[in-house]
């Protein structure tokens, strides 16, 4: 089955920018729009609460100034060759609210995205007239015809993905569907007699065989041939009524069939096949991509018009992943793989049924699909979902003021194998962090435990050599069991020995200037490298034995600091000075002012977990200009490089951190922003 056409490819594209915006922002198990989504919906993303346009937005007029962007396209502010559809976006991003207005959506959003079987369906509150109003000029002299359906008293708007040469119009000669049910209501009566007449018969036929039992215990052989005609004739009745009973059922079957389908295609004007549909219902504005869109049942499903026996409010797993994640009220979302895992190995579900009837008609598709619902490929496809059962994510924090945005959100990939949790954690140090007063513009830290690090390789070892997939759908992985990782378990042993005690180091930028005068282009140099040690004298001991580390050799342990730059073997800038310390329980060396500051506020071994990062964006943005600065202008020509700068003094300023990490429900990844809103 073809669902995709070109001629309606800008209209697809728009539908996925409508889901992709709504689907990239916040959700609260409260919005009652979640009474109406079905508890095994594949995914879900949605608000919670209505949520102000303009803080839903209000990173947007930072990242695209829309006068630095006409700067950057031109074609923009030219009236002869501006490109409509760009200045609808600088339109929407100097004023996102005028456009929700203008289609009905109001000042706040509230939706949710989830999906009816394997069908993304979008719900959004809105004015309903409004939006019909809006879309009717929008669509007006487009290419894209959308046809109008109506299903229970509601307008249907839909945009076949069929071009017409797979259609299935209803044959102008073929009956109505009414002419189909009046046929229908006459073979049920026709059946019923048939089936009063085998009644008889059946009874007439044990009457008969009862009088000939009478007959043979009183040897009457005149009652022994009446009781067999009677039989022989009664049996011709069954049999008769019998035959009757299979050919009315067989034409009762598809009669019903064809009447089914006939109001189907009454329903749908004469169409069938998939679609996108978009609706209004209850103060909702519904799109959907529908398996077959002019299905009543379908579309029943779809536009919400029964809560289903099992949803998401009722069974609470939307406000569990809330509650059990710290989720904020504006954001949550999930995607379950075990839902997933199920559809595609002939589940019972809705999406397996879904999935099993598009694939009929592509062999390749459907053998593929039946080799998935068969062992081993279904034990091992579901087993590994047990095993990674769910991604949720959301906000922790969401905060919108005149001037600052502070937005936190979270994501965690959740799993449930043991022996990979234990593995993973393993990876887990200490990152040297300070609260240090001045923000570095660029920090990078790795907390990597050494001391680990065999046990790592070897549990690692393990864990590969335990792949052996016999679905073969799932044998590629079976070459991960063949990775030789010897060399990997040499080099941890070998690295444990001579760091023995680092939990974790980390790259920390707060300043620099480029000079491209200099013969060292870079000066002012204001950063710090730090390495977190269980045991700082232990770990300067062994480094000491090492030639390249010579320079640590004598470093007080009290935290008075060492000039290097009389000891580092190459060429510095004449105005850096780089001193090391011992820390606490770190080991840092830095040079510049700020950098003494985070050296001076270490304290214990850091941050615990795997990976920190954070950026200071106006800091960052603000060098990138400089350098670009510092280059020739041929250079700077050729590759464009003054508007790539104009460009990035467009984007959010503030600061963004950063934090990977291992734990005992996953892997977890967290962002922490505080940004600068834009002014109009």
């Amino acid at each position: 089955m073809k669902f995709l056409r070109s001629g309606y490819t800008r209209t697809l594209v728009a539908a996925g920018v409508a889901f992709a915006v709504a689907t990239s922002q916040p959700a609260l198990a409260s919005n009652k729009q979640v009474e109406l989504i079905p508890d095994d919906t594949l995914f879900y993303f949605g608000t919670g609460k209505p949520v102000l346009v303009e803080d839903f937005f209000s990173m947007l007029p930072g990242i695209f100034d829309p006068e630095t962007l006409k700067d950057i396209v031109p074609e923009i502010g030219d009236s002869e060759s501006g490109d409509e559809m760009l200045q609808k976006i600088v339109d929407f991003i100097k004023d996102p609210t005028a456009l929700t207005k203008e289609w009905g959506l109001g000042e706040e959003l509230q939706f949710s995205a989830y999906t009816v079987g394997i069908m993304p369906v979008l719900r959004i509150a809105a004015d309903g007239e409004q939006f019909d109003a809006a879309f009717e000029k929008a669509t007006a002299d487009g290419e894209n015809k959308f046809e109008k359906v109506t299903h229970k008293g509601i307008e249907i708007r839909v945009l076949s993905f069929d071009d017409g040469s797979e259609s299935m119009p209803a044959p102008d000669s073929g009956p109505s569907a009414e002419e189909l049910q009046t046929q229908d209501k006459a073979l049920k009566q026709k059946l019923e007699v048939a089936r009063t007449e085998n009644r008889r018969a059946t009874q007439a036929l044990e009457i008969a065989n009862a009088n000939l039992e009478t007959a043979k215990s009183e040897n009457d052989a005149s009652g022994i041939a009446t009781a067999a005609n009677e039989i022989a004739a009664a049996a011709g009745k069954v049999s008769d009524s019998s035959g009757t009973i299979a050919e009315l059922e067989a034409q009762l079957g598809d009669v019903s069939a064809l009447a089914a389908d006939a109001e189907k295609k009454q329903t749908a004007g004469g169409n069938a096949g998939p679609g996108f549909i978009t609706a209004t219902v209850d103060n909702d504005l519904v799109f959907a991509v529908a398996t077959d869109a002019y299905d009543p049942d379908v579309l029943d499903q779809l536009l919400g018009m029964d809560e289903p026996e099992s949803s998401l409010e009722k069974t609470g797993k939307l406000k569990k992943i809330r509650s059990e994640w710290n989720y904020g009220d504006e954001m949550a979302m999930f995607f379950d793989f075990r839902i997933l895992a199920d559809a595609l190995t002939g589940g019972d579900s809705l999406a397996a049924q879904q999935i099993k009837s598009l694939s009929a008609s592509e062999k390749e598709m459907a053998d593929a699909m039946n080799v998935f619902a068969d062992d081993p490929c279904k034990a091992e496809i579901r087993h590994f979902a047990e095993q990674m059962p769910m991604m949720v994510s959301g906000n922790r924090k969401f905060e919108v003021t005149d001037d600052k945005i502070d937005y936190d959100s979270h994501f965690a990939m959740i799993l449930t194998n043991e022996p990979l949790l234990n593995t993973l954690n393993l990876l887990r140090g200490a990152v040297p962090v300070s609260q240090s007063s001045s923000e570095a513009m660029l920090s990078i830290g790795l907390g990597l435990n050494v001391d680990t690090a065999p046990q790592l390789a070897a549990q690692l070892t393990d864990l590969v050599s335990g792949i052996n997939f016999e679905c073969e759908f799932l044998q590629d992985f079976n070459d991960l069991a063949q990775t030789d990782i010897s060399a990997l378990s040499m080099g941890s042993v070998m690295v444990s020995g001579m760091a023995r005690g680092v939990k974790g180091i980390s790259f920390n930028i707060y300043d620099g200037e480029i000079d491209a005068s200099a013969a060292i282009p870079v000066k002012g140099i204001d950063t710090a490298i730090a390495l977190a040690a269980e045991d700082p004298a232990s770990l300067l001991q062994t480094l000491r034995m090492l030639p390249q580390m010579g320079i640590l050799a004598g470093m007080p342990l009290d935290g008075t600091p060492i000039s290097l730059n009389d000891l580092i073997p190459v060429p510095i800038p004449d105005d850096a000075e780089f001193f090391a310390a011992v820390k606490d329980k770190s080991i840092v060396i830095y040079s510049g002012d700020q950098a003494a500051d985070f050296a001076n506020r270490l304290g214990g071994n850091g941050e615990e977990g795997f990976v920190f990062s954070s950026l200071n964006t106006r800091k960052f943005i603000e060098k990138i200009g400089e350098v670009v600065d510092q280059l020739p202008q041929n250079i700077r020509d050729e590759n464009d490089l003054d508007s790539v700068a104009n460009f990035m003094k467009t984007y959010p300023v503030g600061s963004l951190s950063y934090k990977l990490d291992f734990t005992n429900k996953g892997i977890e990844f967290e962002v922490e922003s505080l940004i600068d809103r834009a002014t109009k």
